[in-house]
């Protein structure tokens, strides 16, 4: 979220005040494959600690931080997908022939592939971390989390 707010600029009557990629945002590549493993490593400290007869309650309390950085991560990706989309002039729902979504996802997977490593690893992060005890999983699921969070965690328990 802040790196949205740091890289990208205003956009403005639906188009991008900058006038190159570069200007709008800055994703090194580089960045992408740090942000995959980061997320990944953090999901395993906390399951490999939950996994031990002897828990340090201290890691355990990360268990929020975990969930929340994967979903600031992925709603960072999918603000930038959206931004390339606007960039380029794509019509967004011309990628989703069900007509069931806005498209989003299709144009990621299509156009911008680089991202689907990071955004898998964020949803596989943390169904790691919702199914590593049947106690947990109830616990995360019954829990309020901000805006789409919620919706979102409970769409990788389904999964």
């Amino acid at each position: 979220e802040s790196m949205n707010e740091i890289y990208m600029q205003e956009v403005k009557d639906g188009k991008p005040a900058g006038k190159s990629p570069a200007e709008m945002w800055k994703l090194p590549p580089g960045s992408l494959a740090a942000a995959e493993l980061s997320i990944i490593a953090a999901a395993r400290l906390v399951v490999m600690n939950s996994a031990i007869d002897k828990r340090h309650e201290r890691i355990c309390l990360l268990l929020p931080c975990i969930f929340q950085s994967a979903y600031k991560l992925r709603c960072g990706l999918f603000a930038y997908a959206k931004s390339t989309a606007i960039m380029y002039d794509v019509k967004l729902a011309s990628f989703d022939k069900t007509g069931r979504t806005d498209g989003l996802m299709q144009f990621i997977e299509q156009k911008c592939s680089d991202l689907c490593p990071v955004l898998s690893a964020c949803n596989n992060s943390a169904r790691m971390v919702i199914q590593t005890d049947r106690a947990l999983e109830e616990v995360v699921l019954r829990r309020k989390w901000k805006a789409d969070m919620q919706q979102w965690l409970l769409g990788l328990n389904c999964e």
